[in-house]
């Protein structure tokens, strides 16, 4: 299922993530640390990797992915109609109703726009913003 971090388990499987990053990174130096797959949609979903990355004084390099929306339904049709998502429950209206409820980001970040920039544009970009 989609981890939407409302629940007590879905907490405790995010704790765990910056737990494993804050270590990876202050006693793994110079590792890097990426987590994935996680909008940080609702509010407050980013105070905890901001707070991390600036006790450890590391920088935060966020890179949020867009698309038009008829891109995006028709992806997540494409995944939902396949069985090829994990999440069963992630179908174009979940899309719509999570955008519609979403805040804007508000931290410095490279944005790409996967729908018109060709996948190899995308990941020569995000190398370049990673220092890479």
């Amino acid at each position: 299922p989609v981890l939407d971090y409302s629940t007590e388990q879905d907490h405790i499987a995010i704790t765990a993530v910056y737990s494993d990053a804050e270590y990876i990174l202050a006693y793994q130096p110079p590792r890097s640390v990426f987590i994935d797959g996680r909008t940080f949609s609702k509010p407050g979903q980013l105070d905890a990797p901001v707070t991390l990355a600036a006790e450890l004084g590391v920088p935060l390099r966020v890179i949020e992915c867009v698309c038009a929306d008829e891109i995006a339904r028709a992806r997540i049709a494409a995944d939902h109609a396949a069985g090829t998502h994990p999440a069963g429950n992630r179908t174009p209206d979940l899309y719509t109703r999570a955008k519609a409820a979403a805040v804007p980001l508000g931290v410095p970040r490279l944005t790409l726009d996967t729908g018109t920039v060709p996948f190899e544009e995308c990941v020569t970009r995000a190398l370049a913003y990673l220092g890479g």
